[in-house]
């Protein structure tokens, strides 16, 4: 996790940055894109990045509760098939 990669970066004496893994999942991609992840607990953990830069979210709703609104959806492909938008292929 973070522990390892703080130590490998003081070792190599190069900068170490957390990034959520929406944003890491909304990277290079344009528009208004749905990100969805699994949340537990029956729920989602959306995040609404336009041109790969978040607008809003994270948060943590049931699939049906998401606003509308985006052009494409991007994350885990059990939770991306919820929602009636084009899904964006996995990096």
């Amino acid at each position: 996790g973070m522990a390892t990669a703080a130590a490998f970066g003081h070792a190599l004496g190069i900068p170490v940055r957390g990034v959520c893994s929406l944003d890491a999942i909304a990277a290079g991609t344009a528009g208004e894109v749905l990100v969805v992840t699994d949340a537990r607990r029956r729920g989602t953990w959306p995040s609404t990045p336009r041109d790969a830069v978040r607008v809003d979210g994270p948060a943590v709703n049931a699939a049906a509760d998401v606003p509308g609104g985006a052009q494409a959806v991007a994350g885990s492909p059990e939770h991306t098939a919820l929602f009636d938008v084009p899904r964006l292929a996995s990096v």
